[in-house]
């Protein structure tokens, strides 16, 4: 999975550009009209962009059709508020025969026709409107005056609702990506859930066994492992909600399960732990280290003599952080393809959390196994 920590965006785009077009105009009206404009669907403050400058263009046109200021003046204040209340009733219309539709053949034609009947009862509209009042072009004919005002509109119309089922679709599309992006956020949180519920377990089984192997020998140590996995568990159930923490945190509670296996082997385990305080503040995956440090522990016992080394380096190098832990021994066979809990739940987890900003490797270096990671930037909460 290759996804940012960003959220899409929607609809809000283009209201984000409507109010950037009328914020600049509204400073200087009234408080009363200002709160109105600015509580109106981003529609219907598209549309008033739109006819508003379609207003001064009208004018201009009709000046130089008419040859005269005052009937373009009044020809334009009846057409184009005419023109925005037919725009709502086309769209009201498309949304009682569109809902949920693609715009495909069938509904091209009902825009077509829809736009024709639209520009027809302006055409009458305006004809009634000027021969009221008076106005009329002797230069035009009868026939000429209707087909150029229906044929205008009609283009006109068409065009908006061509525009109008652009933005629509882009709004579904956008819609829907936010779902299925809302889904995959809940999916992937619930995937850490269950990732990080599989550690306990996995440590508990782990610790369980080396206490039952301590007490027939050294009981005194083994009541004091008790102890120490007491101490792990009560941080694990104040922890178990929580998805990031801060490295110091998590080296609180690494600390426990670091007791466990000193007091379990002593001198044996040499434990060296080196920690730039810049790290300290940096927010990390929970649990994400624990996994590595059980592995380290458990392959140094089988695979080289005592005593065995554990290493924990973690540095912070501009905006990355790097992350080591080291261990005695070597690479077992076939680590991989290896489907164990440990580092499969590592890999998924940085998967989840850095996607695409992460790198994980293991490797043999200066007679240490190393487990190396780096993490670029904040980690998705998720």
């Amino acid at each position: 999975m290759r996804r940012d920590c960003r959220s899409v965006r929607g609809w809000d785009d283009f209201d984000a550009l409507t109010r950037a077009f009328f914020d600049p105009i509204m400073r200087g009206v009234p408080s009363f009209p200002q709160t109105w404009i600015s509580r109106l669907p981003s529609f219907w403050r598209l549309n008033l962009i739109g006819w508003g400058a379609f207003l001064v263009v009208g004018i201009a046109i009709r000046i130089g059709v008419h040859d005269n200021l005052s009937i373009a003046l009044g020809l334009t204040l009846f057409q184009e508020p005419l023109g925005l209340i037919v725009t709502a009733v086309l769209r009201e219309i498309y949304r009682r025969k569109s809902v949920r539709a693609r715009f495909n053949v069938a509904m091209a034609a009902r825009v077509v026709g829809y736009s024709l009947i639209m520009s027809i009862l302006q055409a009458a509209l305006a004809h009634l409107f000027l021969h009221k009042v008076g106005w009329t072009n002797p230069s035009w004919t009868f026939l000429e005056e209707w087909l150029l005002r229906i044929i205008f509109y009609w283009l006109v119309y068409m065009g908006w609702s061509l525009l109008y089922f652009w933005l629509r679709t882009e709004r579904l599309a956008r819609t829907e990506s936010r779902r299925a992006d809302a889904a995959q956020v809940e999916s992937d949180r619930m995937e850490l859930f269950f990732l990080r519920a599989q550690l306990d377990p996995h440590f508990l089984f782990n610790a369980l066994n080396g206490i039952a192997a301590e007490i027939p020998v050294h009981p005194d140590s083994a009541m004091a492992m008790v102890r120490q996995l007491a101490g792990y568990l009560r941080y694990s159930l104040d922890h178990r909600n929580t998805v990031l923490t801060p490295f110091s945190v998590e080296m609180d509670g690494l600390s426990n399960y670091l007791a466990i296996e000193q007091t379990r082997f002593g001198k044996n385990l040499q434990l060296s732990i080196s920690i730039d305080p810049a790290a300290l503040g940096r927010n990390i995956p929970s649990f994400l280290l624990q996994p590595l440090l059980e592995n380290a522990v458990k392959y140094s016992r089988r695979d080289a003599a005592p005593p065995w080394k554990l290493q924990i380096d973690a540095r912070v190098c501009d905006d990355a952080m790097m992350i080591t832990v080291g261990n005695s021994g070597t690479l077992p066979a076939g680590w991989r393809t290896s489907t164990g809990v440990g580092i499969q739940t590592v890999r998924r987890r940085l998967d989840l959390h850095y996607p695409g900003r992460h790198t994980f490797t293991l490797e043999e270096k200066g007679g240490l196994v190393r487990a190396e990671i780096e993490l670029k930037g904040e980690p998705c909460s998720v």
